[in-house]
């Protein structure tokens, strides 16, 4: 899915900047006008790129901090995402897990000392 969505967004961004560069006359400065797009332009962006090929879009995953870790694995493989933000009682951000954080674990010796 995110290879799906940054091909995507690559296309969209090639595009836009043919587009800007034709009707530019190839003005450098042009190109880098997609520097200046907001995050949340910049997602709105990918996402429509994304909803006119067809690809669904998953939404974040977040969970309580009292939610198992398997439960997290399961809602991660379900969505394809590849981050998971936990949060407080109040739903409040307080960190993020990653599949490679999970990965870490799975392999780690815990016997082990560093």
């Amino acid at each position: 899915l995110f290879k799906s969505l940054e091909e995507a967004a690559l296309q969209r961004l090639t595009a836009e900047k043919s587009k800007r560069d034709a009707e530019a006359d190839n003005n450098p400065k042009e190109h880098l006008a997609l520097m200046d797009l907001t995050c949340g332009d910049f997602v709105s962006m990918v996402e429509t790129t994304a909803t006119n090929k067809g690809i669904t879009m998953a939404p974040v995953v977040t969970v309580n901090k009292e939610t198992p870790i398997r439960k997290m694995i399961a809602r991660l493989a379900l969505t394809k995402k590849h981050r998971c933000f936990v949060t407080d009682s109040n739903r409040h951000p307080i960190g993020v897990v990653s599949v490679s954080d999970i990965a870490k674990l799975l392999v780690t010796d815990p016997n082990k000392k560093e």
